[in-house]
């Protein structure tokens, strides 16, 4: 069963739960296709850096 996620304005959506390991993946996919981000990464993939303060406006740039 979906989780009910509240956003802005009080509305609700249904989602689903992916898990710290996929979420790992799909920004580290996201960060290595950028040539802004890729540097973030080290060689074997196996850390991610990551900024609490910029992190939201850094990964919308590289979505886009």
């Amino acid at each position: 069963m979906p989780l009910r996620t509240g956003v802005s304005g009080g509305y609700k959506f249904p989602a689903e739960y992916v898990g710290q390991y996929g979420v790992y993946e799909a920004i580290k996919h996201i960060y290595s296709k950028s040539k802004q981000l890729s540097n973030l990464l080290n060689s074997d993939g196996s850390e991610l850096h990551v900024s609490k303060r910029y992190f939201s406006s850094d990964l919308e740039k590289a979505i886009l």
